[in-house]
């Protein structure tokens, strides 16, 4: 039998873990009480069952959102939702580099206006500081 309650607990759990405390907020502001049922069938579901499977490792899940979210398109609307996903992909220990190679990856297969998001990406990167030509890039030449 699919206990709904103990999925929304292991969902919660998961998306603290990839996303943080911060996330929450917004999470839950986006989920109101226009059907509470609702949000608990996606949170349980999406976090507590999809995503919490143990076939792939966090990293692995996170990394195929990133690119899943810049192949639909329509950056303008997934913006926030493409940084969450390389913010949680580092979370949950991709590295800057792979982050650099699913975007490339994803702007040659689903179109090069995709590469859009390596500004996105190198703003968190330094947010979270890590340094291009260290942890992302190839190393930079002396003095820069």
């Amino acid at each position: 039998m699919w206990d709904i309650k103990a999925r929304v607990r292991r969902g919660l759990e998961v998306r603290r873990k990839v996303f943080g405390d911060v996330d929450e907020v917004e999470w839950k502001r986006s989920n109101d009480e226009f059907d509470p049922e609702f949000h608990d069938i996606m949170l349980g579901f999406r976090w507590g069952t999809i995503t919490a499977r143990p076939g792939i490792d966090m990293r692995t899940r996170m990394l195929c959102r990133v690119a899943a979210f810049l192949a639909q398109g329509n950056l303008e609307t997934v913006d926030t939702i493409v940084e969450n996903h390389i913010r949680g992909a580092l979370r949950s220990g991709a590295t800057p580099q792979e982050v650099v190679e699913v975007i490339l990856e994803t702007g040659l297969a689903a179109g090069i206006h995709k590469w859009k998001a390596r500004t996105t990406a190198v703003r968190i990167f330094k947010e979270m500081g890590y340094r291009q030509g260290v942890d992302w890039g190839p190393p930079l030449p002396d003095g820069w």
